[in-house]
């Protein structure tokens, strides 16, 4: 027993697997990216790693549900936690604005968290010009 190394060596018996190597790192990148863009949505990161990718690597990630789900599951642990009350509600910046390359409000009104019945709208320009242009009132 060798007491100045404690690692334990083996010698690698098998052939180096080039299409798994480039499935972990699709892998990553994609992890990384649905973590750091909190809009970035699950499939459109698979779909766009999906296109650089040789067919071997595409087959060694798994089904497209299964990398779905696991996106999904990393996406949801970086979201901020569910309020239990109106009062708990602290947005974040990039949670109150729309559009990625050009960002602009998308939290137009809060009346705050001392309100008992708080009030939060949340619209788009866009969105505000379509009910501007309609003509009946619901």
């Amino acid at each position: 027993m060798q007491l100045d190394d404690p690692h334990e060596t083996a010698v690698h018996n098998h052939n180096a697997d080039p299409a798994a190597v480039e499935a972990a790192k699709m892998s990553t990148r994609m992890r990384d990216a649905v973590r750091s863009a909190p809009g970035a949505r699950p499939t459109a990161v698979l779909a766009s790693e999906l296109l650089s990718a040789s067919t071997a690597a595409r087959a060694a990630m798994g089904t497209k549900e299964t990398v779905r789900r696991r996106l999904r599951r990393q996406k949801r642990g970086v979201q901020p936690a569910e309020p239990s009350t109106l009062a708990d509600i602290d947005l974040p910046d990039d949670f109150m604005m729309t559009g990625e390359s050009t960002p602009e409000p998308f939290l137009i009104y809060d009346s705050g968290p001392q309100e008992s019945k708080r009030m939060l709208v949340f619209a788009s320009k866009e969105q505000l010009r379509h009910l501007a242009g309609t003509d009946r009132y619901v």
